[in-house]
């Protein structure tokens, strides 16, 4: 490296569209737009953006929409075709968001922490104008 040539931070090449946070407190609501990771669920996704100059990434739950489980546990069926028809409907809606959505810079709004999970926040996911949530459910991928 030349001297005097200022030092890449590898993690800036994570984003290719970052927006960096101001100094001081950090609220959910500073993320804005991020990169998403992993798609977990058809309405889980992690995102990553960049605080203070560091990578974060944060589990994000659609607003407004939910979507069939994967791995349906906890849950009463009535038959083992039940169950094996909502996991088949959670597989297809999170491969269709993951195909839509992975690698792809969105807009996170509208945060707030998850009160059903420590850690997870739940938000309006923007990507491309449209609100996922929204595309989802005109997609028949929820749960009435």
């Amino acid at each position: 490296m030349p001297i005097g040539a200022a030092a890449k931070e590898p993690e800036a090449d994570l984003l290719t569209e970052t927006v960096y946070v101001p100094e001081g407190e950090r609220t959910y609501a500073d993320i804005g737009r991020a990169k998403v990771v992993r798609v977990s669920e058809g309405d889980l996704i992690y995102v990553a953006w960049v605080d203070r100059g560091r990578v974060e990434q944060t589990p994000v739950r659609l607003r407004g929409f939910t979507a069939p489980e994967t791995r349906p546990q906890g849950k009463r069926f009535r038959t083992e075709a039940a169950r094996l028809r909502e996991r088949s409907a959670g597989e297809y809606a999170r491969n269709y968001l993951a195909g839509v959505l992975m690698g792809r810079i969105v807009s996170v709004r509208e945060l707030e922490p998850d009160p059903s999970r420590p850690g997870r926040v739940l938000a309006r996911v923007i990507h491309e104008g449209r609100d996922v949530a929204v595309d989802m459910c005109l997609m028949n991928f929820y749960i009435s």
